[in-house]
């Protein structure tokens, strides 16, 4: 098991012990106790695979946490989506994994054990793209900059967190324009009230493109999944924020499957009916130093 070092820290005391003393082999992703030893805090990988036997796997958004056990009522309920893949896909999950356990404690994880070289007889058409600092520059990036430039009828999006870079942000508007159905999924509140004060304050320039923007009703939901045109859908662990496009190390799926798009499709019908749309009077109505706030929190979007 494989924990971000940052990450590990959520939780005091963290489980690394409890893991290791039940015989769980564990490391720490870029992790001290010592400042000076910690100059790169901000890459954090923020992957989040599981691999059983090297034939299945699962990987989305959801982190290993109390909150995502409803049926419990945690104090800190969180909505996810988790996707299980067979298949050669498998093995690109797998490698990802083995490249950030190596670089993190040295060992080679290579043969049968780890890799079960799947068999390809699915009908989904997908890839793995690993993106971080150590990966070609902008993998992922360049994948939504495809996308946005590909569209045609609609796109329709669901993540927790939404800071988009300028030029993401005015292919959004650009698509909107000739004729693309936007929406965007938000939580309504979230777990980083500082992220919900940036995002409103670029509401505006969406919505007056005729974007939708949707921010749904708790409980906080953390899922990441974009659909297109009814066919291409891309989920696992980025968000729409410079913070995973540029810093993390992040895991994502993109798959061309008519019958998972409508799955995805259905899902985020569902997000959108427990939801208020913003509009301009909404967002006008707001008092002047809410929006204030919101600019100047704006201000600091390359750093959320």
């Amino acid at each position: 098991m494989l924990i971000d070092g940052i990450g590990a820290l959520y939780s005091l005391p963290t489980a690394i012990g409890l893991l290791r003393s039940q015989g769980v082999k564990t490391a720490r992703f870029l992790t001290s106790i010592l400042p000076w030893r910690m100059p790169y805090l901000n890459l954090r990988n923020h992957r989040k695979i599981l691999v059983v036997d090297g034939a299945i796997g699962f990987t989305g958004g959801m982190n290993i946490k109390h909150g995502h056990m409803l049926s419990e009522q945690p104090s800190l309920p969180t909505l996810d989506v988790q996707f299980r893949i067979e298949g050669p896909a498998v093995s690109d999950l797998m490698a990802t994994f083995a490249d950030d356990w190596s670089f993190t404690t040295g060992e080679t994880l290579a043969g049968a054990t780890w890799f079960a070289n799947p068999k390809s007889d699915g009908t989904t058409v997908m890839r793995c793209i690993a993106s971080g600092p150590n990966e070609r520059v902008g993998s992922l990036r360049l994948t939504l900059l495809g996308a946005l430039t590909q569209v045609e009828h609609s796109l329709r999006i669901a993540t927790p967190y939404f800071l988009p870079d300028e030029e993401i942000t005015s292919l959004l508007v650009i698509a909107s324009l000739r004729g693309v159905a936007v929406d965007v999924v938000l939580p309504k509140r979230s777990n980083l009230f500082f992220m919900k004060w940036a995002e409103t304050a670029s509401f505006r320039r969406l919505i007056a493109a005729g974007c939708r923007v949707w921010l749904e009703a708790p409980p906080f939901d953390h899922s990441k999944v974009a659909v297109a045109d009814g066919r291409w859908v891309l989920f696992g662990s980025s968000n729409w924020d410079n913070r995973s496009l540029r810093l993390n190390f992040e895991l994502d799926c993109e798959a061309f499957d008519p019958a998972l798009a409508q799955e995805i499709e259905r899902l985020i019908d569902e997000k959108i009916a427990r939801s208020e749309p913003v509009t301009r009077e909404r967002l006008s109505a707001r008092p002047f130093i809410r929006r204030l706030v919101d600019g100047i929190v704006r201000l600091f979007k390359p750093f959320l």
